[in-house]
């Protein structure tokens, strides 16, 4: 009953504040006010709501008439191409809200140049070189390698396109997983290919002979149109100075935000906006997150679901927002957070936005959601399952283990790593698989509105782009998380009025490393199969992942071809 006089008594409060810090922070940045961006580089990877964060704050400075210019410096571009989309579009808002765009970088590759593309003027150093080699997939196949340590890997497939495990039994990809992955490069490259054209005003065979023909210098590539200015760092600080008519203040990103923290903070006092919730959705799907390290992000169902449920119960949140970048993982945990999903938006609306890569397991728990928003450069699909367990009998054998195992059970020891799968078991594993596979099939076709043979013709673990999903049907439009606000607006009829976001993540404890190595303990020895899979390096990965979820339906995505688009939850 007092709801109203004390908004109105906090309105009145924060109103000579707003005033008075206003002045402060107007008086602070003057009329040539620069916002500096530094692109990689950093020790630590940006988190996705982190990334998140970023965005808004760009949108912020393209709406803020005393910023006159961004500053960006591009380091490295080691992001997810869907993520480099998103920073492109945002610095693409600031641009065409008048602010003048220059981006300096030392070198340039693909991602570099599909960045910087979006700016008035692009610097380099004279002593620079562009490479530019077009998008590329280098596939690693360990399966002979593997056999050589002793170590067999027993896959089964649910998907004639999933392609999870085949780098680890084969010595090559099959002819569906080159075909696949062919169409999908096709797509990115194109999408690079034109944006940097359209962004730099040329015609697109330019871009193709300079990827044809590079490494190219700085000089060359000012000659071809791909750059505007070969200068050093104090040339570019005084043709800044001289465009802006004085010397500009300079605010990085960082600082701008916290200038404006508190005056936004005071600006919602007393507003009674609508809520939306945003649920980062970040790493691997599992069941648990206490049996697995919690050094990295991971989507833990145990603790994904009560969130859900709690979001379904509270009646202050009116839509909610699942921001999903996971290559997937668990079945089972993908199963679950589905169902939760489901639950949640019986009673509110629900869209995913999908990031860099939200596919299989990542696709399962965006299925349920009433609407899918993805980039044009998301990876997503995959819908499929595998499963396996390594076999290490030969590689104990070699250092004169013998392993006898005793039991019972027709099946005793079966799911463990000493001996392989009879043809029995094998058949009774992929009878498995398979209906976990058609469990995945029944929750997209539920939930995309769409009947099961539909789903499967474009399903058997085939990944496709966020614009080839568009096509297919499994995903509703190209966009980023502005685009799902915007989704959520219209579907819970919220109106054009303001919205406030309620953030939920589920970041690693704080020490999480330290706690895993403390816990650990000195005293343990590593056995000859961990050496053995340390000196696979990339295929450890999976190795591991088959080692430690023996004859366990996955729900995963193969490890991609691209190292940058996982870098992310690393």
């Amino acid at each position: 009953m007092f709801r109203w006089p004390i908004a109105i008594v906090l309105r009145l409060l924060a109103l000579p504040l707003r005033l008075l810090l206003g002045a402060l922070r107007h008086f602070g940045l003057g009329r040539s006010a620069v916002v500096e961006l530094v692109v990689g580089g950093h020790r630590r990877r940006e988190s996705l709501s982190e990334r998140m964060r970023t965005l808004r704050v760009l949108d912020q400075v393209a709406a803020d008439p005393r910023i006159r210019a961004v500053r960006v410096e591009i380091r490295s571009a080691g992001m997810g191409l869907a993520a480099l989309q998103s920073l492109r579009q945002a610095l693409a808002k600031a641009r065409d809200a008048g602010k003048h765009v220059v981006v300096r970088m030392d070198a340039g590759d693909d991602r570099i140049m599909y960045l910087a593309s979006v700016a008035h003027e692009i610097w380099m150093p004279p002593g620079s070189e562009l490479y530019l080699t077009g998008i590329a997939a280098p596939m690693m196949f360990f399966g002979p390698a593997l056999q050589r340590l002793g170590l067999t890997m027993e896959v089964e497939t649910a998907g004639i396109y999933k392609s999870f495990g085949e780098p680890y039994y084969r010595g090559f990809p099959t002819r569906e997983n080159r075909e696949a992955t062919q169409i999908m490069l096709e797509d990115l490259h194109g999408h690079i290919l034109q944006t940097i054209a359209a962004g730099r005003g040329l015609d697109a065979p330019v871009v193709e002979e300079a990827m044809a023909t590079g490494p190219i210098s700085a000089d060359q590539a000012h000659a071809l149109g791909l750059i505007d200015h070969v200068g050093y760092p104090d040339e570019l600080d005084t043709a800044m100075e001289q465009a802006l008519g004085g010397t500009p203040r300079v605010r990085s990103l960082e600082r701008y935000r916290k200038g404006r923290r508190l005056l936004d903070w005071l600006g919602r006092l007393g507003r009674f906006a609508p809520r939306v919730a945003l649920v980062y959705l970040q790493g691997p799907v599992v069941e648990r997150a206490e049996r697995v390290g919690r050094a990295r992000r991971m989507i833990a169902s145990d603790e994904v679901v009560p969130i859900l449920d709690a979001l379904r119960e509270n009646s202050r949140i009116q839509g909610v927002i699942l921001v999903v970048e996971s290559p997937g993982g668990s079945a089972l945990a993908s199963d679950l957070i589905a169902r939760a999903v489901e639950r949640l938006d019986a009673e509110k609306p629900v869209v995913a936005a999908m990031e860099s890569v939200a596919a299989s397991g990542g696709y399962y728990i965006s299925a349920p959601a009433r609407e899918i928003v993805a980039r044009s450069t998301t990876l997503t699909g995959s819908i499929g399952v595998i499963g396996g367990k390594v076999v290490v009998g030969g590689a104990l054998d070699d250092v004169g283990v013998h392993t006898e195992i005793l039991g019972p059970g027709a099946d005793a020891g079966t799911g463990g790593p000493f001996r392989p799968m009879t043809t029995d078991q094998r058949r009774r594993f992929k009878e498995s698989l398979r209906r976990v596979y058609d469990r995945f099939i029944d929750v997209v076709a539920t939930g995309r509105d769409r009947t099961d043979e539909e789903i499967l013709a474009v399903a058997e673990g085939r990944v496709w782009t966020g614009r080839q999903a568009v096509e297919q049907h499994l995903v509703d439009h190209l966009g980023g998380l502005p685009a799902a606000l915007e989704r959520v607006r219209e579907l819970a009829d919220l109106g054009d009025g303001e919205i406030r976001r309620v953030e939920r993540r589920f970041d690693p404890p704080r020490f999480s490393m330290l706690s895993m190595v403390l816990g650990r303990g000195s005293s343990q020895m590593p056995d000859p199969v961990s050496l053995a899979l340390g000196a696979l390096g990339p295929a450890c990965h999976v190795v591991e992942t088959l080692r430690t979820s023996p004859l366990k339906a996955l729900a995963m995505e193969p490890i991609p071809w691209d190292p940058h688009a996982w870098e992310s939850w690393r």
